[in-house]
């Protein structure tokens, strides 16, 4: 396996924790299945969002951009925050326990995966998979670069609305739709058109409407005249025009909109970009030339009123597309980029899926996966960034007169002098004649990251390492990232490797605070594991937002709305909790959902859970010093001599085991987690320890030894059994208790055995676990019984259990003594009694069920019989309500023919249960008159 690389933009929160967590519990459980195990550390250089942080700090600390420092003094600060940030993410995972070969460590801008990205690169150019086009892109004028879509918010506002934008000094106007005439020539009509990009229009290059529309069909071939430009726009016919939308006529803006694009290459119109790189409308465009786009926009408006063309505004449900990094608002431009082109490995990687060579869990993302890859588009790859792997093509900039080209002719290599060469062979000229220059560009961080898998291992190169590892046995992510990273290290693994780079996919949900809300910074709900693990008060945790703030992460407003949403969720700050819980209670989630929520509360309980562990085996430590033999510790071949409670904690511990390994293949931590839970707290500490006891405090040293050996039993597996979950304690565990049957220990609980199902299916037995469950259910009731006669733990008196079943009475009487003492009784006496003898004076009976029956020893007030009585009546009125209503749904023919089978089974089972609980107390109420 490799780790989701994290960015190097900072150090790792709560997600990446899960990450840690889900991914080192399957590496731990592998490696205890004594499989060779390899799981690859690194860190994403993180393009763009690493640039934006270290501009931000840039300017906070020295008020200059990364223009005027100049592009080699900006790497060298981008590369000293990357070994910072890489130290804290590599320090902040050993601590949250990974088993990661931190020796095997890769960054994605090191020489070995910079060497396999340029590789890729001209692999795929030369082959004509990768090209260089002008197309629309994603443009961040405050990044002056190109962004994926992945950095695209887009927020929805449903009418006018305020925004504010960076580097403009007032908010701008949006969720308005504007209408404005284009004037036709030679001609008093007018074509009236609607935008909500008023600035645009400056990049208009014709007007577009249905052929079939009667409003407009004499105006098809005629021209109009821009108002400001000059230009004659022709009115021309196109099928997508929607009539309905707008004015039914659609100003065509081919280098500023996609719909608009597509028109402009059908119908060849001219593509007019209206903007320069920072989003300032261009010199040469008259009257509003250099002017910030916004800025135009409202010169524009009340330029068209001067010229009588306004023809006013209303109120429109818009989608502004917002830079996440910057929060620019993104332009769409027309640019030259390079692509790659995906059709062919993305139809691949549709096919991988469906014939089961790619399996993806869990399995309803498979449907998104192929409707999305059915309908990708070529990728754009660069981005106009300093941070990053440049690009490796090199633009041939002049040649000699024998050499007449009009078509920019591009050359692919790992170095200058490599391309000079191929360019020289490719154009038949000696290298005097030809000069070069390097594309300044960076490629997309996401097309680094899609190469990790293999280029980890060394490739290109053929090494031991790749012939080992890769492809890779799984990969584990948040299903967040499933077509931006997995889609594409699918598409380029099989295309440059031949092989997929791993068969399985398990994609985990995306973490949400405890109300369900995505975290983000400017909440105030991200938490850094490490603040989970040490703890913090919440004044700790407000320097450290007022430090992003002072670095220019957290802008004034944000600053002041993370600390309000901070002081919301920690108002104490966070107590400390340990690694071992925070990644418990991150597994006790079920992965697999689409979101998994993380609360703080729910760790502190299971920091608890980590000190139950801690007391049970402390309380075992105790028990042995005071005298124990270590002679029968293989406790099978004296099974003969184990107690009913040696044997039914046993059989827990073996369905313990298979939950367990059960949980691992179906990535089910969860259902692990509660059973763990289950078996520790409720089983073995409060019902078997506290029945063992009289034992333990017993002379008979046999007993003594065989309920110890049964307790290192169970404590031995436990601890092998959370170490994929809990690996600081089971270790610490581990090392201090004795090896079963004097065998040499491991040197580490990592490269012990885990515990298998068929180890311990022997100690499997239903028989004791049924008429356990009737013994928990006598404890129960006879502690009710005790309550209700007003008795505490210092009274002891004597009960009786009759049970009307000679068999079942059979399997029951061994198990008078551990009633006797979890209950806290004087004597437990099991007796044979038949349903006419139910009196007993002196005593209170509690029915159990048809079969058993329970007699305190005691006298209940007649008040308090009064009450008891009023209580079973209300609760018999109860049960027989809902088993009324549950008859009605039964007979309701609807119910028969729509409702799920599983439905049907649990409304059954709940059937069921209501009319035991009814006979129980109409048996109880009859025998109490």
């Amino acid at each position: 396996m490799v780790i989701p690389p994290p960015n190097v933009t900072g150090s790792l929160h709560i997600g990446h924790a899960l990450t840690v967590a889900i991914q080192d519990s399957i590496v731990r459980w592998n490696r205890m299945q004594g499989k060779v195990v390899l799981w690859v550390p690194g860190c994403d250089h993180a393009g763009i969002a690493t640039q934006v942080m270290v501009e931000k700090r840039l300017w906070k600390e020295k008020k200059k951009s990364r223009h005027e420092i100049g592009r080699e003094q900006f790497i060298k600060d981008v590369l000293h925050w990357k070994n910072e940030k890489e130290e804290e993410i590599y320090r902040q995972l050993k601590m949250l326990g990974s088993s990661l070969d931190f020796n095997r460590a890769s960054f994605t801008m090191d020489k070995k995966n910079s060497f396999a990205v340029n590789e890729a690169f001209i692999r795929m150019f030369e082959e004509g998979m990768i090209y260089r086009q002008e197309h629309l892109v994603n443009w961040c004028c405050s990044l002056q670069s190109a962004i994926s879509d992945i950095e695209v918010e887009h927020i929805e506002v449903c009418g006018e609305s305020l925004v504010d934008v960076p580097g403009m000094t007032e908010p701008v106007k949006f969720g308005v739709l504007e209408m404005f005439a284009y004037p036709l020539e030679n001609s008093e009509r007018e074509i009236v058109v609607s935008t909500t990009r008023l600035e645009t229009m400056l990049g208009d290059t014709a007007l577009a409407v249905h052929p079939d529309d009667s409003r407009y069909k004499h105006f098809l071939g005629k021209y109009v005249q821009h108002p400001f430009t000059g230009q004659r726009l022709q009115v021309i016919a196109e099928e997508s025009v929607k009539s309905e939308q707008g004015t039914g006529a659609l100003k065509v803006t081919p280098a500023h909109h996609m719909t608009d694009f597509m028109i402009g290459k059908k119908h060849n119109l001219e593509s007019v970009d209206i903007l320069d790189d920072k989003g300032y409308i261009k010199k040469e465009i008259p009257i509003f030339g250099a002017l910030p786009r916004f800025i135009a926009r409202k010169m524009i408006r009340e330029a068209l009123k001067e010229r009588g063309l306004y023809r006013g505004m209303e109120q429109h449900k818009y989608t502004i597309p917002i830079c996440s990094r910057s929060r620019d608002i993104v332009e769409p431009r027309l640019k030259p980029q390079w692509f790659l082109q995906c059709s062919e490995q993305a139809e691949k990687a549709i096919q991988a899926v469906r014939k089961g060579e790619l399996q993806i869990i869990p399995a309803s993302h498979a449907n998104v996966w192929e409707e999305w890859l059915g309908n990708i588009q070529d990728w754009c790859i660069s981005r106009q960034l300093w941070w990053g792997h440049q690009i490796p093509a090199y633009r041939i900039t002049n040649t000699n007169e024998l050499v007449k080209s009009t078509k920019e002719t591009w050359i692919a290599a790992h170095s200058g002098k490599q391309a000079l060469l191929k360019a020289c062979i490719k154009l038949g000229v000696k290298q005097n004649q030809i000069q070069l220059e390097r594309d300044p560009d960076v490629l997309d961080t996401w097309y680094s990251s899609a190469l990790f898998p293999f280029s980890v291992f060394g490739w290109p190169e053929d090494s031991e390492d790749f012939k080992q590892f890769y492809p890779l046995s799984m990969m584990e992510t948040g299903h967040d990232i499933l077509f931006f990273w997995v889609a594409r290290m699918v598409m380029l693994g099989q295309k440059l490797t031949g092989k997929l780079p791993f068969s399985k996919v398990v994609l985990h949900g995306m973490l949400c605070d405890a109300n369900g809300k995505k975290m983000s910074k400017t909440l105030g709900n991200v938490v850094d594991p490490v603040d989970v693990i040490h703890g913090i008060s919440l004044e700790e945790l407000d320097k450290k937002l007022h430090s992003s703030f002072e670095k220019g992460v957290l802008s004034a407003e944000e600053h002041k709305r993370a600390l309000n949403g901070q002081k919301e969720l920690f108002p104490n700050g966070i107590p400390q909790c340990g690694a071992d819980s925070l990644r418990f209670a991150l597994l006790s989630s079920n992965i697999k959902s689409q979101t998994v929520n993380f609360d703080v509360k729910y760790v502190r309980s299971c920091r608890n859970f980590c000190n139950k562990i801690w007391q049970g085996t402390r309380f075992l430590f105790g028990v042995m010093k005071e005298g124990y033999s270590a002679s029968t510790y293989n406790l099978y071949e004296v099974h003969d001599k184990l107690s009913s409670m040696d044997y039914w904690i046993l059989s827990q511990l073996s369905n313990l085991v298979d939950t367990c390994n059960q949980s691992f293949p179906d990535y089910n931590f969860h259902l692990a987690t509660t059973a763990l839970q289950d078996f520790w707290i409720r089983q073995f500490c409060d019902i078997y320890l506290e029945s063992v006891k009289p034992t333990l405090k017993s002379t008979n040293g046999q007993s003594r030894n065989l309920v110890i050996n049964v307790m290192l039993n169970c404590i031995h597996t436990f601890v092998r059994l959370i170490n994929p979950y809990m690996p600081f304690l089971s270790e610490d565990l581990y090392q201090r208790l004795p090896e079963p049957l004097g065998n040499e220990k491991a040197l580490s609980v990592n490269i012990t055995s885990y515990p298998l199902s068929e180890e311990y299916y022997i100690w499997k037995n239903s028989r004791i676990e049924e008429s356990m469950k009737l013994v928990l259910e006598i404890i129960k009731e006879t502690h009710r019984l005790k309550l209700e006669l007003g008795l505490t733990n210092a009274s002891f008196p004597a009960a009786i259990v009759g049970v009307n079943d000679s068999e079942l009475l059979g399997s029951l009487e061994s198990f008078s003594t551990v009633i006797t003492t979890l209950v806290k009784l004087n004597s437990t006496t099991f007796q044979f009694v038949d349903s006419s003898n139910t009196q007993r004076p002196g005593w209170v009976a509690r029915v159990i069920d048809n079969k058993i029956k329970v007699f305190l020893e005691g006298q209940m007030s007649p008040r308090k019989a009064v009450m008891q009585t009023s209580q079973v009546e209300k609760k018999i009125y109860l049960l027989k309500s809902e088993l009324e209503k549950l008859t009605r749904m039964f007979s309701d023919p609807g119910y028969k023919t729509k409702a799920p089978e599983t439905v049907k089974e649990s409304h059954l089972k709940k059937k069921a249960y209501l009319e035991a609980e009814l006979q129980k107390l109409l048996t109880l109420k009859e025998t109490s008159s």
